[in-house]
């Protein structure tokens, strides 16, 4: 395995923790900042934007979290 698929690996565990770990934060806290600039969004003022940057955030570091440990490089 050569340094260019060792960085990615690494990376793709990297970015899957994080957005792992700020899809659980989002739910705890009630809010998180939405996409292209729109600021803070509260999960009382707008529940399916908010769910929606939720499940985004669950499915594409799950999915990169998968990539980096298993996929075969």
């Amino acid at each position: 395995m050569n340094y260019q698929t060792k960085a990615l690996r690494l990376g793709l565990i990297l970015v899957g923790f994080l957005c792992l770990y700020g899809a659980v934060d989002q739910m705890r806290k009630g809010e998180t900042f939405g996409l292209a600039g729109k600021g803070r969004v509260l999960r009382d003022e707008e529940p399916v934007y908010f769910q929606m940057l939720f499940f985004g955030r669950l499915v594409l570091g799950s999915a990169a979290l998968l990539a980096g440990l298993f996929f075969p490089w």
